[in-house]
């Protein structure tokens, strides 16, 4: 599962929304595989799945597809958050899927749910530099200033925040 999670999130970054989402595909222990792992299977079957919704929804983010992106995302962080949720640190996801949620929830016009799924993140995950991103999107969509965000995410993120397209947060 690692190899293709890791080859999905690089292709996503490069955009090549097909590629991401042949590597979700691709995530299928074998029953022996599985069988392996003895007490350990629960926690990799899940983390699979979670990586397979993300994958899919980075594809579905680059083709311009917010539904879709908001079904495997949706779905991507309701399985952390009840499988993971009192794992913390570290985390046993390394990032807050709802976030993800929340950007194709902004991105499909959906601004009152994104908002509150980005809050739902910053409840747990404070001072998350793309959390604070999406609500400065909202924000800035809403006629409002985005000095506050601009403000957090620079504190907590090195570089442009900015620059991280929508497929990436």
């Amino acid at each position: 599962m690692g190899q293709e999670l890791v080859i999905g999130e690089a292709l996503a970054r490069r955009g090549d929304a097909a590629g991401a989402l042949a590597e979700a595909r691709a995530m299928a222990p074998s029953e022996a595989e599985l069988a392996a792992l003895g007490a350990a299977r629960a926690d990799l079957e899940h983390k699979i799945w979670i990586a397979r919704g993300v994958l899919e929804g980075r594809a579905a983010m680059l083709q311009h597809r917010w539904a879709a992106a908001e079904v495997a995302y949706a779905k991507a962080a309701k399985l952390q958050e009840a499988q993971f949720s009192n794992s913390w640190d570290p985390p046993s996801w390394w990032y807050p899927v709802r976030r993800s949620l929340a950007e194709a929830e902004f991105m499909g016009g959906r601004l009152d749910q994104a908002e509150a799924d980005a809050r739902t993140v910053n409840a747990r995950w404070r001072n998350d530099p793309l959390t604070e991103r999406v609500l400065g999107e909202i924000a800035q969509a809403r006629g409002q200033s985005d000095d506050d965000w601009l403000a957090r995410a620079r504190a907590h993120w090195r570089g442009d925040v900015r620059a991280v397209k929508p497929a990436q947060i």
